[in-house]
């Protein structure tokens, strides 16, 4: 029988849960956080797709002894490498997700780095729109028409939260290539929702030798928006992930199709990727080794701002 531990079991957590309740070969689940009422909030939202959970396990403590197949490890950024030393530590480990914002430095990321080479584990990390199947389409009919620009505006999506999807996004799009970040941030730091942690409004961009991303949030409007606009030499492509629809002009502007644009959740998606962890040592999602190297950048930018405009008082970046 395969084993899957998943670490952290609050909201993005559960919902990983949700969908690992889907995997159709027989496999035990160990949901672990040390937060009792996250335990009860996957335990009910397991419930809500699932009538058995007989092979999910629910502890607020960390396995010892085991071996697992695959760890999902979705705390939150601060304490993420602390648990996944400790769960690899105590159990023995084949393959591992880790959730975005990675993790709060450069030197957590090469710790990391370090371990994972140390004991032959496969990564990945869970920037999910590689794996979905419009995203996929969308790459193959631009792969004869490389992509110029790809520009994301909206409010209050939760820029430093969030912006390391568009970049990984933009970097499976336009093909690896190297990357250089730079940001103009406002100038005013925000408490995001998550304990400890800051968010900010503005804009940042990444270019490469021939193709720019350039990411912008504010706070003009109080609930959340985005739209993504992807532009060709010869087509612009405009996504809305929200309404799930995609708009395709020509270059004179001109619009062509209106089509559906599917997004799934977290709930539809990770028994699949688990899936092809699992029986074919592959899956869709950005490698560790990929999504090290943009996060470093990443966290740079931000951390870098972040001290500017409060000196000293941060030693890693606040974001998750």
């Amino acid at each position: 029988m395969n084993k899957i531990v998943l670490v952290g079991a609050g909201q993005i957590g559960s919902r990983h849960l949700q969908a690992l309740a889907n995997i159709k070969n027989l496999c035990s689940i160990t949901v672990v956080d040390p937060n009792p009422d996250s335990l009860d909030r996957a335990r009910n939202r397991l419930l809500e797709v699932s009538n058995s959970s007989s092979n999910v396990f629910f502890t607020s403590e960390m396995p010892v002894g085991e071996s697992f197949d695959l760890a999902i490890i979705a705390t939150s950024a601060d304490v993420r490498l602390a648990a996944f030393e400790w769960l690899l530590k105590q159990n023995n480990l084949k393959n591992v997700i880790f959730e975005k914002v990675l993790f709060q430095s450069a030197a957590q990321i090469q710790q990391c780095t370090e371990l994972l080479e140390m004991h032959a584990i496969q990564a990945w990390v869970n920037c999910p729109r590689r794996a979905y199947p419009s995203y996929k389409q969308l790459k193959s009919l631009i792969k004869e028409d490389p992509l110029v620009s790809m520009v994301v505006t909206g409010s209050n999506y939760g820029l430093a939260c969030n912006g390391i999807h568009f970049v990984d996004l933009f970097v499976y799009l336009s093909g690896p290539k190297a990357v250089v970040m730079k940001q103009e941030l406002d100038h005013e730091l925000f408490e995001s929702k998550r304990r400890g942690c800051f968010e900010v409004f503005g804009s940042f961009n990444a270019t490469t030798t021939d193709s720019i991303l350039s990411v912008s949030c504010d706070n003009m409007t109080q609930h959340m928006s985005y739209k993504i606009e992807l532009i060709t030499k010869h087509t612009r492509y405009l996504i809305d992930e929200l309404a799930q629809n995609m708009r395709v002009y020509n270059v004179d502007n001109e619009l062509l199709s209106t089509t559906v644009f599917t997004v799934p959740p977290q709930s539809q998606l990770s028994h699949l990727l688990a899936s092809e962890i699992i029986l074919k040592n592959q899956c869709d999602l950005t490698t560790y080794s990929e999504s090290a190297l943009l996060h470093e950048q990443y966290l740079t930018v931000f951390f870098e701002h972040f001290n500017f405009l409060e000196p000293d008082r941060f030693d890693v970046c606040p974001i998750s």
